[in-house]
């Protein structure tokens, strides 16, 4: 890869940038959700039907404009993400020279 070109997001990355941004930044618009997560609209709209089918996220109905918020098993599925990558980073962290 040349210096400077950067490969895309896969899709988990992207359904974990969406989950992330609701639960560092609460209940978001579906603009202020396309900032954060650096995410286009068709594919953000996408996206969003995804994880509330899966129950990681849900639409807060009482809210003008419509926003959309992450539930208990959102919070608790970025949590084992988070767990798992500092387990990855222990057992092929740096090797000792000795």
């Amino acid at each position: 890869m040349l210096k400077g070109q950067n490969m895309p997001r896969s899709l988990l990355e992207q359904y974990i940038d969406v989950a992330k941004s609701l639960m560092e930044h609460g209940p978001l618009s579906i603009n202020e959700l396309m900032a954060f997560s650096n995410t286009n609209p068709d594919s953000l709209k996408e996206q969003l039907n995804f994880l509330a089918d899966q129950r990681i996220i849900v639409v807060v109905k009482d809210s003008l404009p419509m926003a959309y918020a992450i539930t208990e098993i959102g919070t608790k599925i970025l949590q084992f993400f988070k767990v798992k990558t500092q387990i990855k980073a222990t057992i092929h962290g740096p090797k000792s020279n000795s």
